[in-house]
């Protein structure tokens, strides 16, 4: 067994110390803001106009600016210095919900004023997340870079379940303009935080390239082309999202509900078990990967997942278990927590390994091209999954996603062999 050389000294500096716990402090808050208002302010417009297309656009224009501003985010991630950006972009935050509560206490909420803070919000918080990940490695030394990635997964994960389940909360027992207050301060308390950010010695935060726009991102875009190492993981990750949303994000919902017809509660626990999954998996993570290779473990995970994906769908071709709904939950609930782990223990690697193979100089315009990959190859998968279930039937998704997942883990595994 091959394992990973890390230092056995596992103890953080002083400054480290400050820099995770600032973080893990400032990323969620920023995080835990953005989702709740997510769900709340399109529960706001789904009871105030009664339209699904408006509540669907307000979904929307959380994720389309995402995608098409990213690369600029890169740009200016790599050009200015990233803690001023990432300081910046929560008070931006904050003071776009502070004037947004003035607005709404005076004026009321429209749909143009939603929207066009949708929007805004979207923006900053897609600037926050690339230099927020950019600046990850000046904040704690490598041996530590693995352990503020898995704190980050498990901050994401908890932000996707609480979010909705606060935003639901605050939406039913306070005035929305109650709420958009105290997400104003909560923004502008993260960005105070975070000005105590401090580099670690021979660190810097700030590349400041001097060439223009064009330029830096088709210099991007060329170093991508040129590295091998980067283009697999860049592989992972769009198949990664693409499994998701191919076998599980249309597929799942569809199955219990319309299918199986099983309750909203345990549909709720369902899909609840998935980020729970996610946590312990970005627990894990990191005692693993002092053990075994990454390659090690994309090669037990993927196949594990891919096994899973195919077990989720054939359900439905078993009565004895699909007909049991005691059965057909448990094992539902037991197959997303598979999924939440084996995701978390490829995901979380991957970014430890970007950061460390990326040069500082390069890390944003890269980051912001791989998250923008990721963004659309998301969409296409759902639109090929729900194209297809009006083809097929449903369970053949989540088969077919799997036996993707394993023939990608064997083709994987060949690789390795004659590499060896």
């Amino acid at each position: 067994m091959k394992t990973q050389k890390h230092p056995s000294d596992d103890s953080m500096n002083r400054n480290e110390r400050l820099n995770y716990t600032l973080y893990v402090l400032g990323k969620g808050i920023s995080l835990f803001g953005s989702a709740i208002y997510t769900f709340a302010i399109g529960l706001y417009v789904l009871k105030q106009t009664g339209s699904a297309l408006n509540f669907s656009i307000t979904l929307m224009l959380g994720t389309l600016p995402m995608i098409l501003f990213g690369p600029i985010a890169g740009i200016l991630t790599d050009r200015f210095d990233k803690k001023k950006l990432v300081v910046g972009s929560d008070w931006t935050n904050g003071l776009l919900f502070l004037s947004l509560y003035f607005y709404a206490s005076h004026l009321g909420l429209t749909l143009p004023i939603i929207y066009a803070t949708t929007v805004l919000l979207t923006l900053s918080s897609t600037l926050f997340g690339i230099a927020i990940e950019s600046l990850k490695p000046v904040l704690v030394s490598e041996r530590h870079l693995l352990r503020i990635n898995a704190q980050s997964k498990m901050i994401d994960s908890l932000s996707s379940i609480m979010g909705p389940l606060i935003g639901g909360v605050v939406y039913a027992i306070w005035p929305i303009e109650l709420f958009l207050l105290i997400n104003a301060i909560s923004f502008l308390f993260s960005g105070a935080t975070e000005c105590f950010f401090k580099p670690l010695s021979g660190a810097s935060a700030n590349s400041r390239p001097e060439i223009s726009m064009k330029k830096s991102l088709s210099g991007a875009i060329r170093y991508i082309r040129g590295d091998d190492k980067l283009k697999e993981f860049i592989g992972i990750f769009v198949f990664l999202n693409f499994f998701l949303g191919f076998s599980l994000e249309v597929p799942l919902p569809y199955m219990v509900t319309t299918v199986l017809g099983l309750p909203d509660g345990i549909y709720g626990m369902i899909n609840g078990a998935f980020p729970v999954g996610m946590i312990v998996g970005a627990i894990w993570v990191e005692r693993l990967m002092k053990r075994f290779e990454y390659r090690m473990i994309l090669l037990v995970t993927v196949p594990i997942m891919g096994l899973a994906s195919v077990v989720l769908g054939a359900t439905l071709l078993i009565p004895i278990v699909y007909k049991t709904t005691v059965a057909v939950s448990s094992l539902y609930i037991f197959l997303m927590l598979i999924f939440g782990i084996t995701i978390a223990l490829i995901d979380v690697p991957i970014l430890y390994l970007l950061q460390k193979h990326v040069p500082e100089v390069l890390r944003g315009r890269v980051f912001s091209l791989v998250f923008s990959a990721v963004k659309i190859v998301l969409p296409v998968s759902l639109l090929l999954a729900g194209s297809l279930i009006q083809l097929i039937p449903v369970y053949w998704m989540p088969i077919l996603g799997g036996v993707g997942a394993l023939v990608f883990g064997f083709t994987k595994n060949a690789s390795k062999k004659s590499n060896a």
